[in-house]
């Protein structure tokens, strides 16, 4: 625990000093590289996620997704009840930003959906490692998410080449990802 906790920190450190330009200019390479795959392209019903931090930028990404005529599905995370569920979005501005500053769906008006019916998952991570495992912030969300689904289904992570290391501490639970864009390129698991 000790070890993830250390890596998460070293690895943010390193994102949050990005300057402007380059989160910017990495990120619209990442999303450029993303939106060249041909299963994102062929994709209907994608799930991704509101950048947070110094994560990589998901606007063009997300605008994208809604101007393709696919629908996007973001999450809403409780901690309270340790759950993440998904929501059809429409519509951008109709975002609510929650008491963590994320900008999430907001449930009076958004459509919760089985995740079963997204076809390909984008996902945040901290740090990723060559063999398709990512570090998360610590609340195994997406480990609990991804374990309930296919093993087919796309599991894309977006990151900066800097929170690439070269091995992660992993517990039985870890779940992998099927691909990781960076600035250089995709990497296939």
């Amino acid at each position: 625990m000790e070890l993830k906790k250390a890596l998460r920190k070293e690895v943010l450190t390193k994102r949050t000093h990005l300057s402007e330009y380059e989160w910017k200019s990495k990120s619209e390479s990442i999303a450029n590289e993303l939106l060249k795959l041909d299963i994102v392209n062929q994709a209907k019903n994608i799930a991704s996620f509101v950048d947070f931090r110094n994560e990589v930028s998901t606007d063009a990404i997300n605008r994208w997704i809604l101007s393709s005529g696919k629908s996007l599905f973001l999450p809403l995370i409780d901690m309270k009840s340790r759950t993440m569920t998904f929501y059809k979005i429409m519509d951008l501005n109709e975002l609510v930003r929650s008491n963590y500053g994320i900008m999430e769906p907001n449930p009076s008006i958004h459509e919760i959906i089985d995740p079963h019916r997204i076809e390909l998952f984008i996902t945040p991570g901290i740090a990723f490692d060559p063999n398709g495992y990512r570090l998360g912030y610590g609340g195994g969300f997406y480990d609990h998410l991804f374990a309930g689904l296919g093993i087919e289904i796309p599991k894309i992570g977006l990151a900066f080449d800097l929170q690439c290391v070269t091995d992660l501490p992993l517990e039985p639970f870890d779940m992998r990802i099927t691909h990781l864009v960076t600035e250089y390129g995709v990497k296939k698991f």
